[in-house]
Parts: C-alpha cells; sequence; structure tokens
C-alpha cells in the first residue's frame, strides 16, 4: 500500500501542543487529512499545523506494518513524535 506522511503539530483541548505523524493512503487530499486530524485531536478549534513528508512519502522509510493495517482499516493512523507538556499561547 502507497502511503502520504504527514508531519503534524496540533494543539489539544487542555492546550498542550502534539506532535505527531499523520500517516494516510496516499491520493488523499489535504482538506480530508486535516478534517481526520481535527476529529482526533477533539477540541473545539484545534490549531493544525502540518506539512507533507516527501521522502517517508515516497517509500524510503520503513512503516510498523501494525501501523500499516490501521490504514488501511481506518484511513488515517497517528504515530506520536513528541509530547511537549507546555501549553499553547
Amino acid at each position: 500500500m502507497k502511503i502520504d506522511v504527514y508531519d503534524t503539530y496540533a494543539t489539544a483541548s487542555d492546550g498542550r501542543i502534539l506532535h505527531f505523524e499523520a500517516i494516510v493512503r496516499s491520493g488523499m487530499c489535504p482538506q480530508e487529512v486535516e478534517k481526520r486530524i481535527h476529529a482526533f485531536v477533539d477540541a473545539c478549534d484545534p490549531e493544525i499545523e502540518m506539512e507533507f513528508d516527501r521522502w517517508k512519502s515516497s517509500g524510503h522509510a520503513a512503516v510498523n506494518p501494525a501501523v500499516l493495517a490501521i490504514v488501511e482499516r481506518n484511513g488515517m493512523a497517528i504515530v506520536p513524535l513528541i509530547r511537549m507538556q507546555k501549553a499553547a499561547g
């Protein structure tokens, strides 16, 4: 399966800044990716910054088969990178 990877920062409902990769099926439009991230973050109006990761999306990075299974089943998988405890703002 081909995938697209988005390096993403989002503000959680409690003000924490989340940093994660959103991994989706290749070709999903960015607006749909953002909509799914919004649902994942589950905040009223989260600030979301996402950047397409061309290198990881091209298949150069190994992806855990369990993550690929989640993408296949749900259309998106979230892989946490770091959790910053500092509140936004």
